[in-house]
Formats: C-alpha cells, sequence, structure tokens
C-alpha cells in the first residue's frame, strides 16, 4: 500500500489456485479489512482493487505451469507470493521476468511460505538455514545477498563487487546481479493473531511431530522420512485405553483385503468402529481388529462372521443409528467380496474411490489431524488384544500403527515395495470414513 498514490503502480498477489485467495479469511477477505480504509473500490469478480490516484493491487493464481503465459508482455513492479513453496520453481522464475516497472518504483518480489525440505525454495534459501538443525540462522536473517546464474547455476556472494567476473557469453559484460534475503518469522511475531486467538499456540502444539517443527518452530530440514508417523500416546486417555461407549451414533466395520489370498500370502485385515457425533472429548473409538491369512474361496463364509462381529459392538455400545455395516476396500479380492455380499443381501459398501486412490502416505497425512488432536481413542479391548499371525502373537494393530513412517526406504534408500500395513490402512479408512470425507479431509 506504500505505493498507491502513484497512478502507474500495479501489484499482483499470487496464491497457487483461486480457491485459496477466496478462502475464508484468506487473502480477499484480508484485504477487504485494509483497503477500504485507503480508499480502495474491489471488483470482487476480478479480484482486484482500484486507489483513487489509479493504482492497483489484484490476486490471481497460477493453478497450472502454463498460468504463467497469461502474463506474458505483463510488467508488474511489485509480485507477491504467497505460500512460495507451493509454486514450482519454474513458475517463479517466469515471473521474475515480469517483475518491470515504468511508474518510478523499484520492482520488487515479495514471497511468504512455511518450511518445505522438499521444495525448491528450501535450496534458494539454504545460506540462512543451519542445514544440521534447519533453523535459521540468527546472524544471518535478513542479510542481503547477491546472485548471478551462469548457465542453470545460482552463484552466490556477499556483494556485486564479488561477483563482477561473470561475464555474459554473448556480450562480454558483465552479468548484473540481483539481490535477495530471507527474513525468518514466528508466531510470537504475529502480535495480533496472539492477542486475537490465543488458543492458536495450542493448535499448533497438538500437532504431530514433523508438521509441528514446520510450522511452530520453522524447521527447514526435518521430514517425515524415518519418523514414527502415529504416536500410541495420542489413542489413550491419561495413558490408558478408554472402555467401548455406553452410547454411540453408529458402529461400523472396515475391511481390507489381501493382494494375494492363501496362508503364505498377504493378510485380510478387519476393524470395527464406534462414532461419536457429539463426543465431548473423542469422536471414534476403534473397538475391535482382526487379521487373518485366508483362502480366497473362503472370504464368502468369513465375511458374515465380521459383520456379525459388528452387530455386537452395536448392541454393546448402544448404537443409536444401528450397525452401518462393512465398507470393503475395493480392490484385489475386495471386489469379488463386494459382489459376493450384493449376491447374498449383506450389508456391505465399497469405499470411495478418491480414497482408495490416495497412496497410505497420503492417506496417513490427511487423518493424522484427528489422531493428534485426540478424536480417536483405543478401547481396551483392541489395545490388549493378541492374535497370532505369520508366527507372532502380538497386537499387529498396534505395532503397524506405532511402525509406520512416511517415505518409508530400503537400505538403498529405494520405496520400500511392500510393508506389513493392512492394520494400518483399516486405521486411516476408519477414520477418514468417521470423521472426514470420502477425501479424508
Amino acid at each position: 500500500m506504500r505505493h498507491i498514490d502513484n497512478g502507474n503502480f500495479g501489484a499482483v498477489i499470487f496464491r497457487r489456485t483461486s480457491v485459496q485467495v477466496r478462502n475464508e479469511g484468506g487473502l480477499w477477505d484480508e484485504s477487504k479489512r485494509l483497503y477500504h480504509f485507503a480508499g480502495g473500490s474491489p471488483k470482487e469478480h476480478d479480484l482486484w482493487w482500484r486507489f483513487p490516484s489509479g493504482a492497483s493491487i489484484s490476486f490471481a493464481h497460477l493453478e497450472h505451469d502454463k498460468n504463467v503465459h497469461d502474463w506474458q508482455g505483463a510488467q508488474i513492479p511489485l509480485i507477491c507470493f504467497d505460500e512460495i513453496t507451493h509454486f514450482s520453481e519454474a513458475q517463479f522464475w517466469y515471473l521474475v521476468s515480469r517483475n518491470r516497472s515504468m511508474c518510478g518504483v523499484r520492482p520488487y518480489i515479495r514471497a511468504t511460505c512455511n518450511p518445505d525440505v522438499d521444495s525448491w525454495v528450501a535450496g534458494f534459501i539454504e545460506w540462512w538455514i543451519d542445514q544440521d538443525t534447519g533453523y535459521a540462522i540468527p546472524e544471518r536473517a535478513g542479510k542481503i545477498r547477491w546472485f548471478v546464474r551462469v548457465g542453470e547455476k545460482l552463484i552466490w556472494g556477499d556483494s556485486p563487487e564479488e561477483l563482477s567476473g561473470y561475464v555474459n557469453p554473448l556480450t562480454k559484460e558483465p552479468i548484473p546481479p540481483k539481490s535477495a534475503t530471507f527474513i525468518p518469522s514466528s508466531l510470537q511475531d504475529n502480535v495480533a493473531l496472539m492477542q486475537a486467538d490465543p488458543g492458536y499456540m495450542a493448535n499448533l502444539l497438538s500437532l504431530p511431530l514433523v508438521e509441528r517443527e514446520r510450522l511452530l518452530n520453522g524447521n527447514w530440514k526435518i521430514r517425515w522420512q524415518g519418523q514414527q508417523f502415529f504416536n500410541t500416546a495420542n489413542l489413550l486417555m491419561e495413558g490408558q485405553p478408554v472402555p467401548a461407549p455406553p452410547r454411540c451414533d453408529a458402529v461400523f466395520t472396515v475391511i481390507d483385503t489381501a493382494t494375494k489370498t492363501g496362508t503364505s500370502n498377504d493378510g485380510t485385515a478387519s476393524g470395527h468402529f464406534a462414532l461419536m457425533n457429539y463426543g465431548p472429548i473423542y469422536q471414534l473409538v476403534i473397538l475391535d481388529w482382526d487379521i487373518v491369512q485366508i483362502e480366497g474361496a473362503l472370504l464368502e463364509h468369513w465375511l458374515p462372521s465380521q459383520l456379525e462381529i459388528g452387530e455386537n459392538w452395536a448392541k454393546i455400545c448402544g448404537a443409536r443409528n444401528g450397525y452401518g455395516g462393512a465398507f470393503i476396500e475395493e480392490k484385489n479380492s475386495g471386489e469379488i467380496l463386494l459382489q459376493q455380499a450384493a449376491r447374498r443381501g449383506l450389508l456391505a459398501t465399497a469405499i470411495d474411490s478418491r480414497l482408495t486412490a490416495l497412496g497410505k502416505d497420503e492417506r496417513a497425512l490427511s487423518t493424522s489431524g484427528y489422531v493428534s488432536t485426540g478424536k480417536v481413542k483405543i478401547s481396551e479391548h483392541a489395545y490388549h488384544k493378541v492374535v497370532e499371525y505369520k508366527g507372532l502373537s502380538r497386537n499387529h494393530f498396534l505395532k503397524q500403527v506405532e511402525n509406520f513412517s512416511i517415505g518409508e526406504t530400503d537400505s538403498n534408500g529405494k520405496p520400500v515395495a511392500k510393508r506389513a500395513d493392512d492394520l494400518l490402512d483399516i486405521f486411516t479408512y476408519g477414520i477418514a470414513l468417521g470423521l472426514g470425507d470420502a477425501g479424508g479431509f
């Protein structure tokens, strides 16, 4: 807003998608809290503000890489990126070429973001970040550095003079350097938010480790790979499993069938859940689970036994809406199981394809918030249950949940092709079906 009295000035603020611009409390909503006081007139359909001098500020998206070409020929004195890590490197550098000015204001770019170790931004700002801890180096905060591009490589220096030896191969003249800086920030810096919503700090403290480190502590190196993702302590109340609820809204079952059936192959897992839409503290309880190796021909006879267990749990928990039946992953032998259930009139439904299409890591990420905020608990029965599976007698459910990590790789650094996670699947499916939408959010 410092240049809105300059009639030739214009700024564009980008988010990756237009939905993000219009989100509740997002960029457009915040602009309405500010720009009216400076005499701005909005054009909401176009996400654009005009000021009395003729200056303008607009909001736009770059959902696809090709959208950058919509700005071909543009000259934008100020370009802003909200959540720059959501944009591709190609998008950013193309927009740099549009950052030019004929209005007397030296062109500049501002970008904000949360840490993302796998983004191109992490490499761009690495000088300002301690590469061992992932935290910003305090004494480098806000220090301006200079760079030139030689081929595809950025060469950095502490001053323009330090880079004067790099020349344009065509003109043989020195390449003019550009400057950049990185300014770390924390929640405590946002005084207005801390005063208006002091409980927001508790929200961030309740996040799983990796997201907490990124969003609260600004860690640019931490990643889920190799980290324990689900903490069993979050499934307990004061360190203990919970009793089966005497009242609930519904009980339902989730079944994840084996890729290959038979006693030497994969397991078929089942889980039973109690849903309490208006639970005072938690809303979903894992009542029971099981995992078996079973021949495909016997699955049709195994399914009724699982439905019977689910109906019994519905009675025990006084399910107001009764038993919701089994939700089955429509893959592998599950497709056959669904056909058999339909033929016999059994209460079974295919899990929405939008949910099954997500990878295991994506499902875990999309449901982790419900676990970390205490909305999911495990019953005493499920917590203490031990079964024999593949020669091991233990609580396989908790073992799989505890051992899961995002982006797990083998000793050669390659993604693990197959891991024991059949019960983990019914865990994340159950949370998504009970507390989220089909996408698990």
